[in-house]
């Protein structure tokens, strides 16, 4: 079960979407971590409310494949790529580069 929840999730990040108070002040008002935060303003923008919810994913080698070298071809960051693909874990590229790297996903 997640910490927070989707309605908390979406609270916070419409405050930081219409208040003047930028996302270091309303993470910390809220006791969250600002990269954590960040990427919910990110997948919220990408997804919409659907971008806040629970998910869990297993990805097979051709979709790891194909996010990698979209992100390659694209110049995207990490976190430009994970909110494009709508993945919520924040270290699974780093997994499927290395891995990539190493010989194969």
């Amino acid at each position: 079960m997640s910490k927070y929840s989707t309605q908390f999730k979406l609270s916070v990040v419409q405050q930081c979407l219409t208040d003047q108070a930028g996302l270091k002040t309303i993470a910390k008002q809220h006791g969250i971590e600002q990269a954590m935060f960040r990427r919910w303003v990110r997948s919220f923008r990408q997804h919409g409310e659907s971008g806040l919810a629970p998910k869990y994913s297993h990805y097979n080698a051709a979709f790891k494949l194909s996010v990698l070298q979209h992100m390659w071809d694209n110049h995207l960051s990490q976190q430009e790529t994970n909110a494009y693909f709508d993945i919520r874990s924040p270290t699974c590229l780093n997994q499927w580069s290395a891995q990539y790297d190493a010989g194969g996903i």
